[in-house]
């Protein structure tokens, strides 16, 4: 698999207890058609999530926020706000035109299929 993931951890940007910065938890694949990338992304909506590739490297973003009820006072909170963010430098020839992210209960595939090899071709010789 020629993937280089983050460091494991959690970010130290947006540390407060109010916005976190996560490392989503990533399971790499490699096949001979291409790369897949499965990421858990619990609490984040289709609409916020940004996947890129560019220059070689995948770059995955998502935030999660969290609105209270009409009328309620805050009293204890465990879930947490913020932001997920991992990126990977992918050293495969990547087929940009076909790369493809699906969202689903709050895990996110990216499909990213490498660049169909030229087959050699024999050439015929002609009478000359």
């Amino acid at each position: 698999m020629n993937m280089t993931p983050a460091k494991r951890g959690e970010s130290q940007l947006g540390s407060t207890r109010a916005e976190r910065a996560f490392l989503p938890d990533v399971d790499l694949y490699s096949s001979d058609s291409g790369l897949v990338a499965v990421l858990d992304m619990p609490g984040v909506s289709k609409d916020g999530l940004e996947v890129r590739f560019e220059d070689g490297v995948l770059t995955v973003r998502g935030s999660v926020q969290r609105e209270d009820p009409d009328g309620a006072r805050l009293r204890w909170r465990e879930h947490e706000v913020g932001s997920y963010h991992r990126a990977f430098e992918v050293r495969e020839e990547i087929d940009v035109d076909k790369v493809a992210a699906s969202y689903s209960d709050g895990v996110l595939t990216v499909q990213l299929p490498s660049v169909e090899q030229k087959k050699p071709r024999k050439i015929p010789i002609q009478d000359g």
